[in-house]
C-alpha cells in the first residue's frame, strides 16, 4: 500500500545564487512632474531556496530569498550585509494546461542591517494571491 502512494509522491527543490544591480529612486515630492529626489544604485548577492512537495497532481511548498547588500569589494564574504528575509507558501493543482493555486507571499526587514545608525530597509508587507495559470508550447518544426 505504501509502494502504491510513493510513485505519486516528489520532492522538488532548487537553490539558487546570484548577483544583482538595482536602484530606486526616493522622491521628495509626490508630483509626477517634479524630478526632485535621491536615487541610489546598490550591488547585491542573494540566495533563494524553494522546496515542493508534489502528490500526483497537487502540490504544496515554500521558499526563502535573502538579498545581501555588498559594502566593499565583490569576493570579501564579511563585506556583505542581509537586507530582508522574502517568505513565499503556496499549494494547488498543477495539470498539463492548468495550475490553480493560493500564494502567500511576505517580506520582512532584517533590523539588525545598520548604515550610518540608520536603518536602510523600513519596508514590510505581505499578500494574497488565488489564480488561475494556463500554459501552452508552440513547436515549430
Amino acid at each position: 500500500m505504501i509502494f502504491n502512494i510513493l510513485t505519486y509522491l516528489s520532492l522538488v527543490y532548487s537553490f539558487e545564487l546570484g548577483y544583482e544591480n538595482s536602484g530606486f529612486k526616493l522622491w521628495e515630492n509626490y508630483r509626477y512632474a517634479d524630478e526632485s529626489g535621491t536615487y541610489f544604485i546598490d550591488d547585491y548577492i542573494s540566495s533563494r531556496f524553494d522546496i515542493s512537495l508534489n502528490i500526483g497532481t497537487a502540490y504544496v511548498g515554500g521558499g526563502i530569498y535573502v538579498p545581501a547588500k555588498m559594502e566593499g569589494r565583490v569576493f570579501q564574504v564579511s563585506q556583505y550585509n542581509p537586507n530582508f528575509d522574502d517568505y513565499n507558501f503556496n499549494f494547488g493543482i498543477k495539470t498539463e494546461h492548468f495550475d490553480i493555486g493560493y500564494i502567500y507571499h511576505c517580506v520582512h526587514p532584517i533590523m539588525t542591517y545598520l548604515d550610518d545608525r540608520a536603518i536602510k530597509s523600513k519596508t514590510e508587507g505581505s499578500y494574497y494571491k488565488v489564480f488561475i495559470k494556463f500554459t501552452d508550447t508552440w513547436k515549430f518544426k
